[in-house]
């Protein structure tokens, strides 16, 4: 596969891994800033609260995703048919699985 940016072709696999790198070193330094301002007493009450507020909401979130995930793959395999439906049902033809797609025996 190519990935052409500013109509430069960038298809190489350091791509990835330089871009894994970065996130990682954000990860580092931006986790260990917080646990070093925690150290030093820099948080307060209302800080350590919403700290603990933006975890809650992320995992709230990625529950969330994950059951609109499922919530999407069990309705297109349970009601394929459905003449509501009419994008899902021109492409997948109204049935499951959809022509061309092998299922695990």
């Amino acid at each position: 596969g190519s990935f052409p940016i500013f109509g430069h072709n960038i298809a190489n696999p350091w791509l990835f891994f330089i871009g894994l790198m970065i996130v990682i070193y954000t990860m580092f330094a931006w986790w260990s800033d917080t646990i070093k301002e925690a150290h030093e007493g820099h948080h307060t009450r209302v800080v350590s609260l919403h700290l603990r507020y933006g975890m809650i909401m992320f995992i709230a979130s990625e529950v969330m995703f994950f059951v609109a995930w499922f919530w999407a793959f069990f309705d297109a395999s349970l009601f394929p048919g459905e003449t509501q439906q009419y994008a899902r049902t021109a492409f997948t033809g109204g049935v499951w699985p959809p022509k061309g797609m092998e299922v695990l025996d």
